[in-house]
Order: structure tokens, then C-alpha cells, then sequence
């Protein structure tokens, strides 16, 4: 007779639902019926941290270096000062941290809103763009800067599928 593997938790034999007991390590990320799933933890919060780390270069550039990015209203709307900068990626930060804090606790859905909060702190790189001369900014302002709104785009995606994805799967 085979024996099943044992998992993790010391138990001989899975699940076969999937319950809000389950544990992380063992759900499922893919419904079997193929619908949109929520991602597993481990991703999420993967995400957070190299969207944190990459935040903190940005912003601390934005902050320190304020005059060597291009100046003028985007859209209309005036730039934001420097201490504006610095103090919206604090306002942000807090969010993406409420969102971890809220997700560990097991209330995945409820996680899902300040983690699209959190986004638009990379998101809102976007408005670089939309003032004349950024495109001629140092590569390497570039790259952070465009790394930024990616792990932003990735942020709100991992939101929109927490919020939206088959319920019992983190």
C-alpha cells in the first residue's frame, strides 16, 4: 500500500476542500474548475517588500534630488513639493503595511483595499511622465522610476484577484 505524503502540518492526508482552515501552505491556487483564484501569501507579500525597497529609492531620490526632476503641471495639476513627496510615501507605506497586517490576520478580501491604496504609490510615477523633459532624465532615474509604477501595476493586480478570486484561497 502507497502511503500518502505527509504535509507540512503532520497530517497524512490533504484536504479535499479547501476551508478557511486550511492552511497557506497547502490551498491551491488554481480553482479546478478554472476560475480566477486569489494569489498565495507568499507572493503577495513577496511583491510588497521588492515594491517597498524600490519605493524607497524612488522616493528618496524625488526627495533629495527634487530639482533634478522636470517641474510643471501634469494634467493641470501643480507638482507637489518636496516635503509632499516624502510624506505621501509615508501615507502609502502604511496602507501596503495595514494590508499585510489585515492578510496575516486571514481577512484576505478586506486586505485588498489598502493594497490598491498601497499601488498608487508606484502608480502615480505615471505623472513623471506627463510633464515635459522626463524622458530625459538619467537611465537609472528611469529604471527606478519605471520599476516603481510596474511593481505599482503588479500591486493592483494582486488586489483586484485578493478581492475578486474564488473565496478559501489565499
Amino acid at each position: 500500500m502507497i502511503r500518502p505524503l505527509a504535509s507540512p502540518h503532520g497530517r497524512h492526508d490533504l484536504p479535499r476542500r479547501v476551508s478557511a482552515n486550511t492552511p497557506p501552505s497547502v490551498r491551491l491556487t488554481k480553482s479546478r474548475r478554472g476560475r480566477q483564484t486569489r494569489p498565495r501569501s507568499h507572493v503577495v507579500v513577496a511583491a510588497f517588500w521588492v515594491a517597498f525597497v524600490i519605493s524607497v529609492v524612488h522616493y528618496a531620490d524625488n526627495f533629495f534630488n527634487y530639482d533634478a526632476y522636470p517641474q510643471g503641471d501634469a494634467l493641470g495639476v501643480p507638482p507637489p513639493a518636496a516635503g509632499v513627496v516624502i510624506c505621501s510615501w509615508f501615507i502609502f507605506t502604511t496602507y501596503g503595511l495595514l494590508a499585510l497586517w489585515i492578510a496575516r490576520k486571514g481577512h484576505v478580501r478586506l486586505a485588498a483595499l489598502p493594497l490598491a491604496v498601497y499601488s498608487l504609490s508606484g502608480l502615480i510615477g505615471i505623472g513623471h511622465y506627463a510633464v515635459p523633459g522626463a524622458t530625459s532624465m538619467i537611465w537609472w532615474r528611469q529604471l527606478h522610476v519605471c520599476a516603481d509604477i510596474a511593481c505599482g501595476l503588479l500591486l493592483l493586480v494582486l488586489a483586484a484577484r485578493m478581492a475578486w478570486g474564488s473565496p478559501g484561497h489565499a
